[in-house]
């Protein structure tokens, strides 16, 4: 419900005004009258609505400058000039002050009721537009906490950690850069990329390193033979094994496993 105060130094303009406000059945409700200006503007401000009707000539100020100062503390609220004249330049000035509607005396109920549904269209809009501003800032302040708040280190990683707990974990596996760039999220390019600046190695470099540390314990330790570790660590090549095996090592597996032997 729009409250809305009359402002006129006509008893019966009042009365009238309050009667066909009530037939129209709009949600607009009369709280209050004044017979002059100044009592206008005190009871705007005590009550402040949302709709204000009012005379253009009326004793102590014109209407116009009622409206301008009220709308100085009220500046939504929608105004409607009631005159017993027509002249332009009033018409004219109201238009620019921000009147919604500018109504002649004797007034005419269905005149009246064009200017309602105007005015109540427009106060329905602004009530729209607000909840939807709150709506928003609410989640802004939302997110604005989230974003304050001190996250987990411990369970919000960084995408290389987070990859490399993978490799750890998945390394005996014939995992590949796109594999695990998945697990994080990342494009395969960026993931390379940035993996090899935070690691100072490729992926290839540190998966196969990791693998290369199991396959001299699984040799020395397990007594196994290396077409059985390569297999065991995801190499589905023999031969690729011994070659990264001797790059790494310096020598082939059955050279690092007769060192290993001597020196113990």
């Amino acid at each position: 419900m729009f409250k809305a105060v009359i402002v006129d130094d006509e008893e019966d303009i009042r009365y009238l005004i309050r009667y066909l406000v009530e037939k129209s059945k709009h949600k607009v409700e009369i709280v209050g009258e004044a017979n002059d200006a100044l009592s206008g503007i005190a009871l705007c401000e005590k009550l402040k609505p949302e709709i204000l009707f009012a005379d253009i000539r009326m004793p102590g100020m014109e209407g116009l400058e009622m409206i301008g100062r009220i709308k100085q503390s009220l500046p939504d609220m929608q105004s409607i000039i009631i005159s017993g004249y027509s002249y332009f330049s009033y018409a004219q000035e109201a238009l620019h002050r921000g009147v919604a509607a500018y109504l002649l005396k004797p007034l005419e109920e269905d005149l009246l009721e064009e200017a309602l549904k105007k005015v109540q269209r427009i106060l329905e809009t602004k009530q729209k537009e607000l909840l939807h501003q709150k709506r928003i800032n609410a989640e802004l302040k939302k997110l604005q906490s989230y974003l304050e708040t001190p996250r987990d280190t411990g369970k919000q990683k960084e995408p290389i950690q987070r990859a490399i707990e993978y490799i750890r974990e998945n390394y005996y596996r014939d995992i590949t850069l796109e594999e695990v760039a998945g697990v994080v999220f990342m494009h395969p390019t960026y993931f390379s990329a940035l993996f090899k600046k935070e690691m100072g190695q490729s992926f290839v470099v540190y998966t196969n390193g990791l693998r290369m540390e199991k396959a001299g314990r699984l040799l020395c330790e397990g007594g196994l033979r290396a077409v059985e570790v390569s297999h065991m660590l995801g190499f589905r090549d023999v031969s690729y094994f011994n070659r990264v095996f001797k790059k790494y090592f310096g020598k082939s597996p059955l050279e690092y496993k007769e060192g290993e032997k001597k020196e113990r």
